[in-house]
């Protein structure tokens, strides 16, 4: 599982990819408190489907797991 950030950093997400850590994880995981989890998820899945890797589940902190799409 990839320890995600307090939000959906995308800028984030991308780096990790960029820098080869994609192939490393199984499961991306991020909390969010502003209130907007499903939109943010959804940027989220963009990233990963992005990459090739739109079937990796998500984790959402606080609230439980996102089935890939």
């Amino acid at each position: 599982m990839l320890g995600g950030p307090q939000v959906a950093n995308i800028a984030w997400l991308n780096d990790i990819y960029r820098f080869g850590g994609g192939r490393f994880f199984d499961v991306m995981q991020f909390h969010d408190y502003v209130g907007q989890i499903l939109a943010d998820a959804k940027q989220v899945q963009g990233v990963l489907r992005s990459h090739g890797q739109a079937r990796k589940p998500i984790w959402l902190g606080e609230y439980g797991l996102m089935e890939a799409a």
